[in-house]
């Protein structure tokens, strides 16, 4: 993970033999652990997934307090591992830990009623929005959209 964050190459050259090499190893070392650069980048994905911490929901807590909360977690992920918005979607495809993470904003939109095609698409649109949004935050601080984090509670929560 730590060579994720020090790359001084792209991302797309991020490569078995490149870890190898700067592992001061032999790529095919490298193959007993992991079977592809999927494989390897998909292991450091749910890693970095893993340390997503949602606080507790309290009793009586809203839906739109729990997206809130939900919201604030994840750019506090993305504030300690910035990579985390390459590894969610690498290789076209969303990791596994992605999905646990997402998890809560699926759960608290179904305990609105929603199900089906609607539940899948609220869930992804509210996560593709706030991904943008922290993405923004973190990555690009000097620059400010006018839906800043820091004024989200004026949003109306519909």
């Amino acid at each position: 993970m730590d060579l994720l964050d020090q790359m001084h190459y792209p991302f797309d050259e991020f490569t078995l033999s490149r870890v190898a090499e700067e592992l001061d190893t032999v790529s095919m070392a490298l193959y007993n652990y992991f079977p592809s650069r999927s494989a390897l980048l998909g292991a450091v994905a749910d890693h970095i997934c893993m340390q997503f911490k949602m606080p507790k929901r309290k009793p009586g807590q809203s839906w739109q307090a729990t997206l809130g909360q939900w919201l604030w977690a994840f750019k506090k992920l993305a504030e300690k591992q910035p990579i985390v918005f390459q590894l969610m979607g690498y290789d076209g495809k969303m990791s596994a830990g992605w999905l646990r993470i997402t998890t809560t904003v699926t759960k608290t939109l179904h305990d609105q009623g929603m199900d089906g095609r609607a539940l899948a698409l609220t869930t992804w649109l509210f996560c593709t929005k706030a991904i943008a949004l922290v993405q923004t935050e973190v990555l690009y601080s000097t620059f400010r959209n006018p839906i800043a984090l820091s004024h989200i509670d004026e949003l109306d929560p519909e």
